[in-house]
């Protein structure tokens, strides 16, 4: 599987994590997080009046050619969506 980040405002060039090189626990945890995730119709919030330079995500899955976007902004409600940004944007800056 591969998630592929980017995040806005800012012109920031989108990264790519290889979920599956990843040591099994955190592989593990990052795959049932996206199926749990895909699994649920996905509506972003709308948002906020003035929010416009708060920081949207959107994670790119592909899963063995089964894609899927996720598209969230600031602040994120959502435990297991805040959880999954968390972990891609750790791995992407090592």
């Amino acid at each position: 599987m591969q998630i592929t980040l980017a995040g806005f405002p800012g012109l920031r060039i989108p990264r790519t994590l290889d979920v599956d090189a990843l040591p099994r626990p955190e592989r593990d945890t990052m795959c049932a997080l996206v199926d749990a995730l895909c699994k649920a119709p996905h509506v972003p919030p709308p948002r906020a009046p003035g929010a416009a330079d708060l920081r949207t995500y959107r994670l790119e899955i592909d899963d063995s050619g089964r894609r899927n976007t996720l598209e969230v902004s600031d602040p994120i409600n959502d435990e297991r969506m805040s959880a999954l940004v968390q972990m891609v944007r750790a791995h992407l800056e090592r």
